[in-house]
């Protein structure tokens, strides 16, 4: 193979790894197993890869605006303990296949390796930014002359294009679906009050609770004491015997029949909670979640029903336009969003009521 051939894809499957980790191992992030850097290192060394001056796939030579051939992933909130997490990964995947289809490599930078500037930008490492979860004022300044687009990041009036997950949307939907199964009783479960994608989700619930006369305060549990740090991720599932207590005392017509829960990392507290103070699921109580993490919804007993988030759709789709706006030297003049939605993943945490029971309880004046 001529070594000016070689691109990412021939790297990966060298050393039997995704173009995701080369672009890891390469760009020096944490998180990649030792024996996969390793082959990695070995199969630039023995292909002769170069990740400068990358051109595209199918196509003649690089564009002129292609400087380094290199798009750069930039989280300026999170932190590298984030490498790794399996949200994180189907960002990475859907960077795999929009670098396998334009001939980008990715570059991978967190917060807590720079000062609210991406280093990789800063010293020309990259032709363009992605963005995820937050902005800081550099970003905001440099975007005038850098290309960069947002991924996932749901936040009005950011002067550079967005492709996010439709959580609105989602949350609306899992609302529904609910009442699809004949609940009419149903809550609302968080322990985050100002996490932008959470808040999302639960207006997506509102807006359909409100829209058919079905909501009320009483099954909304959205704290505002508790200051997460959202630059890590949670460890400990979060303990809700509190409100599953207040909710139990409203007595049997007035309890909710099944839940919408902000993710799935609060589903497993609620599940263990349930657990405690002897609630069943679902037969007193159906889950609804988001994420559709499938190493917990399947772990959990019975299996969590949870909304799948399409951040590798989001992810790919926001890499490739950010590939467009470099090669075609393409302007933010009226900053674009686009928004995916997502698919509930249908697994054993809700049970449907028979019209028998939610008759009864309208008849007695129950919503």
């Amino acid at each position: 193979m001529n070594k000016s051939e070689v691109n990412i894809r021939d790297v990966a499957n060298r050393a039997g790894v995704s173009t995701g980790t080369v672009s890891r191992v390469l760009s020096g992030a944490p998180g990649v197993k030792p024996n996969n850097a390793a082959r990695v290192h070995q199969a630039v060394e023995t292909l002769g890869y170069k990740t400068r001056g990358r051109r595209p796939l199918g196509s003649g030579r690089a564009p002129q605006r292609r400087k380094t051939g290199n798009l750069g992933l930039y989280m300026p909130i999170a932190s590298s303990q984030w490498a790794g997490h399996p949200m994180l990964d189907a960002v990475f995947q859907g960077l795999d296949q929009a670098c396998a289809e334009t001939g980008f490599h990715y570059l991978v930078e967190f917060g807590d390796l720079g000062c609210g500037k991406p280093r990789m930008a800063v010293e020309n490492k990259v032709d363009g930014l992605l963005v995820k979860g937050g902005v800081t004022p550099w970003l905001r300044e440099a975007c005038r002359h850098f290309p960069m687009v947002g991924v996932n990041q749901n936040l009005p009036g950011l002067p550079f294009d967005q492709f996010n997950c439709d959580d609105n949307h989602s949350g609306y939907l899992a609302t529904e679906h609910l009442w699809v199964r004949g609940h009419r009783r149903i809550a609302f479960l968080s322990d985050i009050s100002h996490h932008p994608m959470l808040l999302m989700r639960y207006q997506g619930y509102e807006r359909f609770m409100r829209s058919h006369h079905l909501f009320e305060a009483a099954l909304v549990h959205l704290p505002d004491t508790r200051q997460t740090d959202l630059s890590v991720p949670e460890t400990d599932y979060a303990k809700f015997d509190e409100v599953l207590g207040d909710w139990w005392s409203l007595g049997a017509a007035r309890r909710p029949t099944a839940v919408v829960v902000a993710n799935d990392w609060n589903a497993a507290g609620l599940y263990q909670t349930a657990a405690r103070l002897g609630i069943g699921i679902p037969a007193e109580l159906s889950v609804i979640a988001f994420d559709n993490t499938p190493e917990l919804c399947d772990l959990l007993n019975p299996g969590l029903s949870s909304f799948q988030v399409p951040l590798d759709k989001v992810a790919y789709l926001a890499a490739v336009h950010l590939a467009r706006k470099i090669d075609e030297g393409l302007a933010d003049e009226t900053p674009v969003v686009q928004s995916i939605a997502g698919e509930l993943v249908q697994r054993e945490s809700v049970v449907t009521i028979g019209l028998e029971a939610v008759g009864a309880r309208e008849s007695a004046g129950v919503p």
